[in-house]
């Protein structure tokens, strides 16, 4: 089981021969791993849609409503990192796809808004701090990713924030084969041919 020091020194292997034991550490590397730490898993577990930090909620409509365009909304939950679906699983669009906007949702700051009520099933990812829970292909995709956000301010060197990116590159598609990554649904839309066969015309 990897610790967050663990994965910080697994990103500094990737740089050269330097290690930390806290990150409270005096050292330039301690001090910048810790100012950037937090925010590269955030952003690291929003990138894609990892399985362990994928959760459900079934949230209920805000007392206001929006002022226009849609019925309901709906407030993220705190430790939501990005949004992969609301409401039911996408089903293909029958609709005239030239003219008109099939959105069933939107995000205006942390509330979602939509048609859908007066409550509202949701597949999200969400910050996900426990360590323990992290597949080796997500430490190591995150491991990557702070060598290369590291590298530059450390070692002056952009071949070695290159290598580190082309490392992570594999990292993500080792992820995929492995199924550490979900690749969510999408709504098929409908096309000329659809339209005509639904309403008769073929």
């Amino acid at each position: 089981m990897a610790s967050t020091i663990d994965i910080v020194n697994r990103g500094l292997s990737k740089l050269g021969d330097m290690r930390i034991t806290a990150l409270s550490d005096e050292t330039a590397a301690a001090q910048l791993a810790n100012s950037i730490y937090e925010v590269v898993r955030d952003a690291e577990i929003a990138a894609h849609a990892w399985l362990f930090a994928t959760a459900r909620a079934q949230l209920p409509a805000l007392a206001d409503k929006p002022a226009f365009g849609w019925s309901w909304q709906y407030e993220l939950p705190a430790d939501c990192l990005r949004l992969i679906q609301a409401g039911g699983w996408p089903q293909p669009v029958i609709d005239n796809y030239i003219n008109r906007d099939t959105s069933t949702f939107t995000i205006e700051g942390r509330n979602i808004l939509t048609n859908l009520g007066p409550a509202l099933n949701i597949i999200y990812l969400r910050r996900e701090t426990d360590t323990s829970l992290y597949p080796p292909v997500f430490i190591e995709s995150l491991a990557c990713k702070l060598a290369v956000e590291m590298a530059e301010s450390l070692t002056g060197s952009t071949n070695k924030r290159q290598m580190a990116w082309q490392e992570y590159d594999l990292t993500i598609k080792k992820a995929k084969r492995v199924n550490a990554i979900c690749l969510p649904p999408q709504a098929i839309q409908d096309d000329s041919w659809m339209l005509g066969h639904m309403m008769g015309v073929l």
